[in-house]
């Protein structure tokens, strides 16, 4: 390891630990200047002409979360997100499981800047995240809020402390998550100056925090989730699930919101009731933008006018659903069609389903992913972990064995 990977390492530590500290360190260390290529947001050319000097249209994506079916979203996430951003540098921030193996899907790109794999712990649980966070609204209650939050803010320190390695600034940052089954390429429309752009809908009466995109200066006035709940608890709020986080957040910090309609959901295999109450769950059939709502690869339970009825029904029903707000509203570009997501587990040949909504290629890589030896395992995220410059993280052999089971293969989530 190079000594200048050292002293990004020591910055990330830093971050993890208080910006109080790393704002200390950073007044006595001024980081060498190293060239890189950069071009517009929302370039589709694989050359540019700029280095870290040309500050035009830097952009960092980070992809953040845990990679549940990432044999089905990694795919899309390569196809969609990262090469049609070609010159955009890529930050990865993934917690330790059974399937982080998979990661090795992205592949090898010059622009993988620091991936960072940890183990992550149990957080404390204070009185204050007791009161004001709404635990049943996330899966894993008050703790996966608060591991969500502090992964989104563990995104702007890899980030920042590249930028302080390297002398300069990125002028726009994304991150969205690893779930995420992405239908077609995230537009360059999300890129305005000033704005943090969101996916339209499916926020509950909050803002869809599922993706979010911004200038420089605005992102780092929406990154610091964990940090910013002590303010909101003084300020008064109580009881408020994570989408109602994010919007209260952003507007006392006031920054404008703008909503965009996005190609991607979100695969997974909560359950909801049907007939449906509350929380409608997609087929990846569907046509069109679905901006990070719940999906699965399933036999649709209600057709196009069928499902466009539901939710209307739904926002007949519900004070807080609006057609501005819920984005489950059927436009002219969506053709919807949704699920019977009653039961955990996805339906009896739900592959078949995927295949024929994703095509040849991702049902090859789908089938390949299940046929995975140890030692193909290893030697594919041996190639993926050397394409990185900053890889903070374990060995590619350790690596798989953490996710080793009984038996050859591999599981897949």
């Amino acid at each position: 390891m190079y000594p200048e990977r050292f002293v990004l390492l020591g910055f990330i530590f830093l971050f993890t630990i208080g910006r109080v500290a790393f704002d200390t360190f950073q007044q006595h260390y001024s980081p060498p200047k190293v060239a890189t290529r950069v071009s517009a947001p929302g370039s589709s050319s694989g050359s540019s002409s700029s280095d870290h000097d040309g500050n035009a249209s830097r952009v960092a994506i980070c992809l953040l979360g845990q990679l549940r079916h990432f044999e089905l979203t990694g795919p899309s996430i390569r196809k969609f997100v990262i090469d049609a951003h070609k010159d955009a540098d890529i930050f990865l921030n993934v917690p330790l499981d059974e399937n982080t193996w998979k990661i090795a899907l992205l592949g090898v790109n010059a622009r993988f800047r620091i991936a960072r794999i940890f183990r992550a712990y149990d957080m404390l649980e204070s009185t204050m995240h007791k009161e004001l966070l709404k635990s049943k609204s996330s899966p894993n209650g008050v703790q996966g809020l608060l591991q969500y939050f502090s992964l989104v803010e563990g995104c702007m320190q890899l980030i920042v402390a590249y930028e302080k390695m390297h002398g300069f600034q990125y002028k726009w940052i994304v991150r969205t998550r690893l779930d995420g089954y992405w239908t077609a390429p995230l537009p360059a429309t999300i890129f305005r100056p000033g704005v943090y752009t969101v996916p339209y809908g499916y926020d509950f009466g909050g803002l869809n925090d599922r993706l979010g995109a911004g200038d420089r200066q605005t992102t780092m006035a929406t990154i610091n989730r964990l940090s910013i709940l002590p303010s909101l608890h003084a300020q008064g709020y109580r009881n408020i699930h994570s989408e109602r986080v994010f919007e209260v957040h952003l507007r006392v910090s006031g920054i404008r919101v703008a909503k965009e309609m996005l190609p991607f959901c979100i695969l997974s295999h909560r359950n909801f009731p049907w007939p449906v109450l509350e929380t409608p769950v997609a087929s990846i059939l569907s046509k069109g933008p679905l901006n990070g709502a719940y999906c699965r690869p399933c036999t649709p339970k209600a057709g196009q006018r069928e499902s466009n009825r539901i939710v209307r029904k739904l926002y007949r029903n519900t004070g807080w659903w609006s057609v501005d707000r819920s984005g489950w509203i059927p436009t002219d570009g969506v053709t919807l069609e949704l699920c019977d997501a009653s039961k955990q587990a996805w339906e009896d040949g739900w592959e078949a389903v995927f295949d024929r909504a994703s095509g040849r290629e991702a049902a090859e890589i789908r089938m390949r992913l299940g046929n995975a030896s140890l030692a193909d395992c290893i030697e594919q995220n041996e190639e993926f972990q050397r394409g990185w410059e900053i890889w903070d993280g374990m060995s590619p052999k350790d690596l798989c064995l953490h996710s080793r089971r009984d038996g050859q293969n591999f599981p897949l989530h």
